[in-house]
This record gives C-alpha cells, structure tokens and sequence, in this order.
C-alpha cells in the first residue's frame, strides 16, 4: 500500500513537472504559425514582383492563407496559375484584412492595390496577438 502511494505521489510530481514544457511547446508552435503567415505574404509580395504578374492573398478565416498569381490583372484578374495553399493548425486564428476584405491584390511591381497600408491579425491563445502591416507602395510586410 506504501508502494503504490509513493508511486502515484512520484507520478503526480512528474505530471506537475511536465505541465509548463506544454505550455512552451504550444506558445512555440503559435509563434512558428504565425512567422509562416508573414512568410506567406512576403512569398505572395515577392512573387508578383518576379513573375511580373498580380497576386491575390486570400484569408479564410479561422485557418487558411492562400494566394493565386494572375496572368492578366486589369481590368479584372483573371487566368489564373500558380496557387499555394497553407491552412495552419489550432494553434493560431487568422482575421480578415483591416480593410474588411477577406483577399488583398499585390500589383506587379509587388505593391498592392489598396491606398492604406491593410492589417492582418494572427491571434493566439499563448502570446498577445500580432498584426502584420502591408505597405501599399512596396507591398513590405511589417510586424506590430
């Protein structure tokens, strides 16, 4: 009867032990998720610029990020070809740009066609949120 008291007691010391090392290893993932968000967009950005085409960004919201490159920007996009997809895990929530659009176009010289810089909100369960500011003259992604 000892015996089994000291192990549960030894077992329940471990789990206490364990508890933070989660937390550390989902906050890690949140913030791994949310560094791809940025890259997603600076791979969108970058694209336009090299292929010399118009790039859609499109959020759904609560998981996926994708964007679509297009043969033909004006005077509506259209054929499209090249679209990557990422959708993250529940270890972040992606918002709809500050623009209330759910998609945002960067032109071929990688700017976007919005007046204002557009935010994006990556929230988390872990970390304070954090919004990513695209510029509309280069199309740079900035983190708040």
């Amino acid at each position: 009867m000892i015996e089994l008291a000291l192990v549960l007691a030894i077992f329940t010391i471990l789990i206490v032990l364990a508890m933070p090392a989660l937390t550390l290893v989902q906050s890690t993932r949140a913030d791994t998720q949310s560094r791809e968000v940025r890259e997603m967009l600076v791979n969108a950005r970058n694209l336009s610029r090299t292929t010399l085409r118009c790039v859609e960004v499109v959020v759904t919201p609560p998981r996926t990020l994708e964007y679509t490159a297009y043969e033909t920007c004006s005077p509506s996009l259209a054929s499209p070809d090249t679209t990557v997809s990422r959708v993250y895990g529940d270890f972040i929530t992606l918002h709809p740009f500050s623009s209330g659009s759910t998609s945002l176009v960067f032109n071929t010289a990688g700017g976007t066609t919005e007046s204002a810089p557009v935010t994006i909100e990556v929230a988390n369960d872990y970390r304070p949120s954090i919004l990513y500011t695209i510029y509309p003259a280069l199309g740079a992604v900035r983190s708040q």
